[in-house]
């Protein structure tokens, strides 16, 4: 019971903080939303860890925890420049799909599989199909781009929770201390390469002042939140089975599309909504059949 509570509470924190990433993403470059707001939840978790009195991982799962958060950064990077440019609605429910690489992992472990998993997956990648359709003139490169834009940030999404599912057995705080800190370095070095890459600092225009103040304060606000919810997923993953635990976590689109409509007043073509539908019921219908 405790996994599965520690797996909501990290969607509906995930879901806040992609939300949230995703709309900053529009008014600043990506690189310096992940460099500022890995550096908030970089904080949040050392104070963690010191209260805890937790260590960072050895050996193997010290370069699992390292690996997944380079695979973060990635996910994060892709998913929310495609937010930033495409609906919510379809960019979050195939940034979702990448739960079906745990669930492979954690069967692959040993948890059960049964017909409702296989249905789960099926249900999930149908749902991927329609919405990736674009009916009539609303389609093109534009919306092919952030297809696969949403669709790499859930394969590196996949990859993160496997690796930090697997790294969370060594100690939940120690080993997203470890995920932080390689993702704060990778950021960094993100950072680095695109501003010597353009040889200048992007001359965007500065917001007004009390529009820049929320601006910053909802980008450490997607630092904040993501720890929280690495915090309660590697908890969870310590705590039950990496395939539920997983599709439970992996939730959180449904919570990025409802702050999507109800505060951006975001639409999409009905097919596309079934299909968006279709996608984050399969991989409900993937946790409950892993129960």
């Amino acid at each position: 019971m405790t996994s599965v509570l520690l797996a909501i509470a990290a969607s509906l924190s995930w879901g806040v903080s992609d939300f949230l990433g995703g709309t900053a993403t529009g008014s600043l470059p990506v690189t310096r939303v992940l460099v500022f707001s890995q550096a908030a939840g970089l904080l949040l978790i050392t104070a963690f860890v010191l209260a805890h009195g937790d260590a960072l991982p050895h050996g193997r799962h010290l370069l699992e925890a390292l690996a997944a958060g380079v695979a973060a950064i990635l996910a994060l990077g892709l998913l929310y420049v495609a937010l930033a440019r495409g609906a919510a609605i379809i960019v979050a429910p195939l940034a979702a799909t990448g739960a079906a690489i745990p669930v492979v992992v954690g069967f692959v472990h040993g948890d059960p599989v049964r017909a409702v998993n296989v249905a789960g997956i099926a249900l999930a990648f149908a749902g991927v199909i329609a919405t990736s359709i674009e009916p009539g003139d609303r389609g093109g490169e534009g919306g092919t781009l952030i297809i696969l834009l949403a669709l790499g940030a859930g394969a590196a999404t996949g990859l993160y929770f496997t690796l930090i599912g697997l790294a969370s057995t060594a100690g939940a705080p120690g080993t997203i201390e470890a995920v932080r800190i390689s993702a704060t370095i990778t950021a960094l070095a993100a950072l680095t390469w695109a501003t010597v890459r353009s040889r200048r600092v992007p001359s965007a225009a500065s917001p007004p002042a009390p529009a820049a103040r929320l601006l910053w304060a909802a980008v450490l606000a997607v630092g904040v939140t993501d720890a929280l919810a690495e915090i309660s997923y590697a908890g969870a993953s310590a705590a039950g089975h990496l395939s539920v635990v997983s599709v439970l976590a992996g939730s959180y689109p449904a919570v990025t599309v409802l702050l999507a409509v109800a505060v951006l007043r975001q639409r999409a073509h009905p097919v596309q909504t079934v299909g968006a539908a279709g996608t984050i019921a399969g991989i409900l219908l993937l946790a409950a059949g892993s129960g």
